[in-house]
C-alpha cells in the first residue's frame, strides 16, 4: 500500500539569505512537505512502529535547518528532499520552503523541489 502524507507550514528557524543582515540571526521559514511512502502494515496494526512517524520527520527538518547556514532557499529545500528521502520507505517527496519578507513587495518567496529514488 502506498500511504500520502503532508506537513504543512512547519515553523523552522534558520540562517537563510544571500546578504549579510539576512545572516545576522535565525529568520522564520515555513516548511511543507508532502511525501508518499510503501507501509503494508501501518494500517492494520494501528501502531506507530510500522508508520513512518511525521512529528520525529518534523523534529529532525527543524534541526537539519537550525544546524546549518544557507543563501538559496533552493538549497534549503534540497536539503529536505535528500533527507526525506533517506527513509527506504520515501518514494518521492515534494518540499516547499516560503520565506516571509524576502521581497518587500511581496508577501513571501517560496521555492519547491520534487524528487523522487532514483
Amino acid at each position: 500500500m502506498t500511504l500520502s502524507v503532508s506537513i504543512n507550514q512547519l515553523e523552522c528557524w534558520v540562517n537563510l539569505g544571500v546578504y549579510a543582515w539576512e545572516q545576522v540571526r535565525p529568520r522564520l521559514v515555513l516548511v511543507s512537505v508532502h511525501f508518499t511512502y510503501s507501509s503494508s502494515h501501518t494500517i492494520e496494526d494501528d501502531t506507530i512502529k510500522q508508520a513512518l512517524d511525521y512529528h520525529t520527520l518534523s523534529d529532525h527538518i527543524r534541526q537539519l535547518l537550525g544546524a546549518q547556514r544557507f543563501q538559496l532557499i533552493e538549497t534549503a529545500a534540497q536539503h529536505i528532499a535528500d533527507f526525506v528521502l533517506e527513509d527506504p520507505r520515501v518514494e518521492d517527496v515534494t518540499v516547499w520552503v516560503n520565506k516571509p519578507g524576502a521581497v518587500v513587495e511581496a508577501t513571501s518567496i517560496e521555492v519547491s523541489v520534487y524528487k523522487t529514488k532514483s
